[in-house]
């Protein structure tokens, strides 16, 4: 189950900016995606994810899940994040909106890759994640032609907002003795 949601949440976020961009009837072309190609893109980002991830989870999650809370200790990885690739962005030639975008998307990926690894406690964990994300946008819908940052940031954010809201519902409930017991509802609890 955690092995499908490391690859399911990342692709399910580029899937719904793909299906959000055809409900704002943006013009798409079909998509044409290689069988051979997914396994092929996938590798490469999977080493450059590794190497990403040395530092950001490996080296930088746990001294920070220790001070901070979940969803800060992303934050502050995620706008670091976001900043070092600030330069690459503007290189590109992208402009400032795809780049807020594009930033919001890093940012909100980002405590989705703290929220599992701090319940797996596994490194891969984050390299799968980060590296199925760059697989998503690279082939939305045709090579990256159409990727639109602003939209996937935006479900991004929506989805890590969720993944925190979860992850905050199944730690609560009730106490009897020392056991803690699942509570009712989450909201009301």
């Amino acid at each position: 189950m955690a092995a499908r949601r490391r690859i399911a949440l990342p692709l399910g976020v580029v899937a719904g900016s793909y299906a959000v961009t055809v409900l704002l009837g943006r013009s798409l072309p079909e998509p044409r995606i290689s069988l051979i190609e997914v396994p092929l893109l996938f590798a490469v980002f999977l080493v450059a994810a590794a190497c990403e991830e040395a530092g950001w989870t490996a080296y930088a999650t746990d001294p920070l899940s220790t001070r901070w809370s979940l969803p800060v200790t992303g934050v502050i990885l995620g706008v670091t994040w976001a900043v070092w690739h600030l330069i690459p962005y503007a290189q590109a030639g992208h402009g400032p909106l795809w780049i807020a975008g594009q930033c919001l998307h890093t940012v909100a990926l980002r405590v989705v890759i703290v929220s599992l690894y701090l319940r797996s406690a596994s490194v891969l964990t984050a390299v799968v994640c980060h590296a199925a994300s760059n697989v998503g946008w690279s082939l939305f819908p045709d090579h990256g032609s159409h990727y639109d940052p602003v939209v996937t940031g935006g479900i991004a954010t929506g989805v890590a907002l969720l993944v925190v809201m979860v992850r905050r519902c199944g730690r609560r409930g009730r106490r009897i003795g020392r056991v803690r017991v699942p509570g009712g509802p989450c909201p009301g609890a």
